[in-house]
């Protein structure tokens, strides 16, 4: 089924249900859905629908769809979504938002049902959210697609909530996309009988990385600049590369670039006083996601330390603008980084060896540029741009809309 099916037959209707959406330019926030919407291909109208937030909504500017938001709870409390981390984290920093969670659920329900009616494809982001189209599909007959995030197949090894909620999805849903072949397979054991529905759609980056990359010169020199981009919460593990750089030999001439905002900045700022490393880290707060070109162009690696991650968007990016990725050796990094080939792995909350990874960049410039040139093959050669995973969707969008 070609994504240009339903092209001179009337627009197709998707209503996109997500807990996370860019709130404006700068935020960070479900960024990924956005881009996801903006490349799908031409002929669906696209009404998004996303939990309120306590602030004022300016939608990014480049957002040419519908967005709607649902309340859950007086202005001032509807915390539970769009920050740092999401809802996971919002109920982590404050237990008293557990109370909200059955009311945002019957809002998005309520709300989705109405919107529904006027759609004719109904695709949810998160678990959850796939759970309540699902419940949608069921009753209106419409078709729903959900994508699943590295979060929702992590957490179902430990919570029995987290694995009924996959289940279910699996059950109402007629397609479940996962963003790499690692959560497929982990999905598949908890939705028996049911995987073929389950595909894996991987995200992309933006053609700006890869003339990033075109451009890109090795400027060597005594110290480097690394940086690493994400949330700071937890599970990013940003503590382990400070940790790293504290401990590299001429620290004094290396320079980090933290760039992200969450929970977990005033801990990290009060790790680098303490270590003696105030020259040395910058902490640049969050970053419009147009910026991180920009950003990246200036780095001369990138560090990822997470402990789990469905696919590293920051990472992907990296590689996509030539620049060189240590990353932790975790499934879904692992099917984009080959140890050596296309970037360094290290373990887990392991700072000794990141530091040795991190001080075989300084040595070998050599190793640096061919890094580079390896992970923007990788992307090129794997068609990992957004242009392509918007044209893979259009197509399961197509083919269940002629069904």
């Amino acid at each position: 089924m070609k994504a240009d099916y339903w092209i001179g037959k009337g627009a197709m209707r998707a209503l996109i249900l997500t807990t996370s959406f860019p709130l404006n330019d700068n935020s960070v926030s479900g960024v990924f859905v956005l881009r996801l919407i903006e490349h799908l291909p031409p002929g669906i109208e696209v009404t998004v629908l996303t939990p309120c937030h306590n602030g004022d909504f300016q939608f990014p500017s480049s957002m040419a769809h519908k967005v709607r938001c649902f309340r859950y709870a007086p202005r001032r409390w509807q915390l539970l979504a769009h920050a740092p981390g999401g809802i996971p984290n919002a109920l982590k920093r404050n237990r008293m938002l557990w109370f909200l969670v059955p009311i945002l659920l019957i809002s998005m329900f309520f709300s989705c049902l109405r919107l529904s009616l006027h759609a004719d494809i109904i695709h949810a982001h998160w678990a959850v959210s796939g759970v309540i189209a699902g419940m949608i599909g069921f009753i209106t007959g419409k078709p729903v697609v959900t994508t699943l995030r590295g979060t929702d197949v992590a957490g179902a090894s430990k919570s029995f909530m987290s694995r009924q909620a996959l289940r279910l999805c699996a059950k109402l849903n007629d397609r479940v996309i996962t963003v790499s072949e690692w959560m497929q397979a982990a999905t598949k054991e908890y939705v028996h009988g049911r995987s073929e529905k389950l595909l894996t759609i991987p995200n992309g980056v933006d053609q700006s990385f890869l003339s990033v990359g075109a451009e890109r010169r090795d400027e060597g020199g005594a110290g480097l600049k690394f940086g690493t981009i994400g949330n700071l919460i937890a599970s990013k593990q940003i503590d382990t590369i400070i940790r790293a750089l504290g401990r590299m030999r001429d620290r004094d001439t290396m320079r980090l670039l933290v760039i992200g905002g969450g929970p977990e900045e005033q801990s990290l700022k009060a790790m680098v006083m303490r270590l003696g490393l105030s020259q040395n880290v910058t902490f640049v707060g969050r970053v419009a996601p147009s910026q991180i070109p920009e950003y990246l162009a200036a780095l001369d690696a990138l560090v990822l330390g997470s402990s789990s991650e469905g696919r590293s968007n920051a990472v992907l990016e990296a590689m996509a603008a030539g620049v060189p990725v240590i990353a932790s050796d975790i499934a879904g990094v692992r099917e984009v980084i080959q140890d050596g080939a296309t970037g360094l792995l290290f373990a887990v909350g392991d700072d000794e060896e990141l530091v040795t990874h991190m001080e075989r960049l300084v040595d070998d410039p050599t190793l640096r540029v061919r890094l580079s040139e390896a992970g923007r093959d990788f992307i090129i050669t794997n068609r990992l741009l957004w242009t392509e995973t918007g044209l893979r969707y259009g197509e399961i969008y197509a083919d269940l809309f002629s069904h």
